[in-house]
């Protein structure tokens, strides 16, 4: 004979609905693995609070022997070199901002002769 069945009472508890949680942002690795494709674009800041290239200590300074790295050449490189990784073309568009040059103030201009240059030597070479 089987025994017969019976239930346990419960105490009834109140409805509660359930909303799931949103969804976890995307992160900078799931665009690159979902084929999103980068372009590095360069400019550099040339306006007066820079301060004079020509003076040691300012974020412009080019050394007279070359031997050392200014600021703006040090992120050039640190920034650069791991963005670059993520352009397929590694050909970047270098503009520059705010020169002060024969006394006309240019707001926005091409850094060296090309629209592009390959790679961050080039940013540098056009800087």
């Amino acid at each position: 004979e089987t025994a017969p069945a019976f239930t346990v009472p419960t105490p009834s508890a109140p409805s509660i609905p359930f909303t799931p949680p949103p969804p976890a942002s995307p992160s900078f690795l799931d665009y690159i693995e979902g084929g999103c494709e980068m372009q590095l674009c360069v400019a550099i800041d040339f306006t007066g609070s820079n301060g004079d290239p020509r003076k040691p200590g300012t974020l412009h300074y080019l050394s007279p022997d070359g031997t050392s790295m200014n600021d703006y050449e040090k992120a050039i490189c640190a920034i650069g070199g791991i963005l670059s990784d993520y352009d397929t073309d590694k050909q970047f568009p270098v503009w520059g901002f705010g020169a002060k040059y024969n006394g006309q103030v240019y707001h926005l201009f091409q850094c060296g002769p090309e629209t592009e240059v390959n790679g961050v030597q080039g940013v540098l070479d056009a800087y």
